[in-house]
């Protein structure tokens, strides 16, 4: 696996200057997060303006002496390669820094620094970044339709929570990082300084259940009702009303790839729901028996962008199944759509919050370092 990191400006590496700390970039290094994009590369190549590579708190500077350079595992560190130059660091891991905040990912920059690590044979790839920084680039991912404040406000709140639920459930271990993610704290996508904005106006607020932070989760639109309570905003959410048609022959098959044996597959009904009335197991008969199978499993042979939720019906006959749904993800917690249109009816986040996550407090985070 490849992991480019490229820019159009030139460079090569130069003599090691004076001790440094990578978290100079870095406004509160307490407040850091380290967020593991990838753990199995075989290679990182990078590219930027006033780089340094920080090993052994000695700053190696970059010069415009070629176009990029490549970061590969050799024996327990690091070989550094370009044009006309190579270079050996016998460290457990490297930083990448740029003094003028112009490393890229995929062309876009990001916020913070790369710190690349050896993972066995293999490189991994950690983003350090700040803790709001970061929330703010979840915002803009998670971002949907013309969100109002408010809405975005409750997201951050819930964006917060989880991920510092997450935090304090982490064992302890050996891991180089706090989180994972497949992405980067991008900084230039989106709406990244209005979101950054809605970060700091919610700074530190979070939702508790009695003395703990609560396990808050969000989705994309809950169908009508989400594990806890009814949803009558979100009908206006992007196919809302979903179907899908699939042939007996055709799931057969899936579920052969699975691990399923089965043989002559008939029919399909629901088996088991929740307390909400999503379908959490289906039963499925074929001319060598029955078979069971999680809703969530099923998602993942068919795909969430065809199966969108576990609100849903089935019908069909020997020629073709079919599924109709409601919403949009898990639906737990902060159903998204539903709170953009509380937004636009007048209501503030605290409200927001109130509605999806009934019995919970709102509440400062005692950690000032977040």
């Amino acid at each position: 696996m490849l992991f480019s990191f490229i820019n159009t400006d030139g460079f090569a590496l130069g003599r090691p200057s004076e001790e440094v700390s990578s978290s100079d970039n870095i406004k509160n290094e307490r407040s850091a997060l380290k967020v593991q994009l990838a753990g199995d590369l075989n290679s990182v190549k990078l590219g930027g303006i006033g780089i340094y590579i920080v090993s052994g708190g000695r700053k190696f500077s970059i010069n415009n002496a070629a176009r990029e350079f490549e970061v590969l595992p050799y024996k327990k560190g690091f070989m550094i390669r370009g044009h006309g130059y190579r270079k050996l660091f016998k460290t457990a891991s490297i930083d990448v820094v740029s003094l003028a905040g112009s490393l890229r990912i995929r062309m876009v920059p990001f916020s913070g620094y790369l710190r690349i690590y050896r993972s066995g044979k293999s490189l991994g790839l950690i983003n350090v970044t700040d803790f709001e920084n970061y929330l703010a680039a979840v915002l803009s991912r998670e971002y949907e339709g013309r969100a109002g404040n408010e809405m975005l406000k409750a997201l951050a709140v819930v964006v917060r929570t989880g991920l510092l639920k997450q935090l304090a459930e982490k064992k302890e271990n050996n891991d180089p990082y706090d989180i994972k993610d497949d992405l980067p704290a991008y900084i230039g996508e989106g709406e990244y300084g209005r979101m950054l904005k809605i970060v700091r106006e919610t700074r530190n607020q979070v939702l508790y259940e009695g003395k703990d932070l609560y396990h808050a989760m969000y989705h994309s639109s809950c169908g009508g009702s989400t594990d806890k309570v009814k949803c009558p905003y979100c009908e206006a959410a992007p196919g809302f009303v979903w179907r899908f048609d699939i042939t007996p022959d055709e799931l057969e098959r899936k579920l052969l790839l699975d691990g399923y044996k089965i043989r002559g597959l008939k029919a399909v009904y629901i088996n088991t729901k929740t307390d909400n009335g999503r379908i959490s197991r289906l039963h499925i008969t074929a001319a060598n028996g029955s078979f069971y199978i999680d809703t969530g499993r099923l998602q993942s042979l068919i795909g969430t962008d065809r199966i969108r939720s576990s609100a849903f019906s089935v019908s069909g006959n020997e020629k073709l199944i079919t599924i109709i749904g409601k919403g949009s993800g898990h639906g737990m917690g902060l159903c998204k759509w539903g709170s953009i249109m509380m937004d636009r009816r007048g209501f503030k986040y605290s409200d927001i919050l109130n509605k999806y996550f009934p019995g919970m407090d709102l509440r400062y985070y005692s950690n000032e370092n977040i």
